[in-house]
């Protein structure tokens, strides 16, 4: 089991977290059934009703890629687990990551330390993705709430 499946949703978190039965989604990698599907927020728990309700989507899977980066706030290499993989019904696979929109733009002066770390980290983990990606033959997408609107 890799690692970031043993990271169990918080009771206590302020995001909707839970876990879904792998058994019951219809789309999802045969070969992945046997571990649990974490949903870490609400926009995750959408995404997944999206996998598995859309003709566009003939398979899915959560959190099954680790890809190595370099995070420049740690100064150190770490692993990076993306949220998704999606497969259309022409074959085509991408590489998924959910992110509040708040997340997927360059903050400001003004914004929160926070915030600006966040960023910091997120490009350093989206820019290895692309470059895993464009090794392997995928695609790498960032969806927001607003995907959903």
């Amino acid at each position: 089991m890799n690692y970031i499946k043993t990271q169990k949703p918080r009771k206590n978190s302020k995001y909707h977290q839970g876990v879904v039965d792998p058994k019951k989604c219809k789309k999802y990698y045969d070969s992945c059934k046997g571990e649990p599907i974490i949903f870490r927020s609400g926009l995750e728990y959408q995404f997944i009703q999206f996998c598995e309700n859309s003709p566009t989507v003939a398979k899915w899977a959560s959190e099954v890629l680790s890809i190595k980066y370099y995070s420049r706030l740690d100064g150190k290499e770490c692993n990076y687990y993306p949220d998704y993989v999606i497969e259309n019904s022409k074959g085509v696979r991408c590489v998924v990551e959910l992110k509040p929109y708040s997340q997927t733009v360059k903050p400001d002066m003004t914004d929160s330390n926070w915030l600006k770390e966040q960023w910091i980290k997120n490009v350093d983990k989206w820019n290895a993705a692309k470059a895993f990606c464009d090794k392997n033959n995928l695609k790498f997408i960032i969806i927001t709430e607003k995907f959903f609107e």
